[in-house]
């Protein structure tokens, strides 16, 4: 597939939600964001070619936060647009381009399908579950793993097409035994962080701890005995590689744990 860098109409759209709760939660945005730098640096793409379509009010107010801070322009919709729906479509099509890229769980329809069709040169669907996944041009089913098995070569299933941080930046650091990694997701629905720390608090030996800088804990009160680095969502594969010990909650981050070969505590 050709994609212009100064054309104004070849634009790579996304279309994903990021949100706090355990439905949606950032996987699927940071995904995408990952597949957009790629694509940036491999054909040379201005950014302001690059356009995310996504939920930004409440619960999907993280969305726009993230994006900013990676520098992408975000079309904002309504939380009432149905997935999947005609008028989903219709407005996803009024910015037609080279390629639309859809990240999320759920069931496509033949409605959906023929209105997007003819709008862009290439559709790539990430976890559907349809039977129509083979009518577009790439299907990639890394978590979410229908029923049926469609043979088709456009239809790609199992855990060795995931798209991992880990894999596209791949570089090698040495991790230290006192260092232990902390994520729950992009928004902790249980507490689970600070429970965790807590615990940690306990013990005697000298660590050092990395916990995500969004979840705006007082680490103050928290832990005297142990060092506590916060980190942003940017960088977490630099700081993931040098910890021993991960304690995660599941998602993309627990197969970027079992890629980096990580002693892994997993609390879902």
């Amino acid at each position: 597939m050709k994609i212009s860098k100064n054309s104004s109409i070849n634009k790579i759209v996304f279309r994903c939600d990021a949100g706090n709760n355990p439905k949606v939660g950032t996987g699927h945005l940071y995904r995408c964001i990952h597949i957009a730098e790629h694509l940036v640096r491999k054909y040379d793409i201005n950014k302001k070619q690059i356009i995310f379509i996504c939920k930004n009010k409440e619960e999907f107010s993280i969305s726009k936060k993230i994006l900013h801070n990676h520098n992408y322009k975000i079309i904002e919709i309504s939380n009432n647009i149905i997935n999947n729906s005609t008028k989903e479509a219709k407005i996803i099509s009024s910015t037609n381009g080279n390629l639309l890229i859809i990240d999320r769980i759920g069931t496509t329809n033949e409605k959906f399908y023929n209105i997007l069709k003819n709008r862009f040169n290439k559709i790539i669907l990430f976890e559907d579950k349809s039977k129509l996944r083979n009518k577009f041009d790439l299907t990639i089913n890394s978590l979410v793993f229908p029923k049926l098995h469609l043979k088709s070569r456009n239809v790609k299933v199992g855990f060795k097409f995931l798209l991992l941080p880990s894999i596209l930046k791949n570089k090698a650091t040495n991790s230290l035994s006192n260092n232990i990694f902390l994520s729950f997701g992009g928004y902790d629905h249980n507490n689970l962080c600070l429970k965790v720390l807590k615990i940690l608090s306990t013990t005697n030996r000298n660590l050092k701890i990395f916990i995500p800088k969004i979840y705006e804990l007082d680490i103050k009160q928290i832990s005297k005995n142990h060092k506590i680095i916060l980190y942003s969502k940017n960088n977490y594969i630099e700081h993931f590689r040098k910890c021993n010990i991960a304690i995660i909650s599941g998602g993309l981050t627990l197969y970027d744990g079992i890629y980096l070969k990580k002693k892994i505590i997993c609390i879902p």
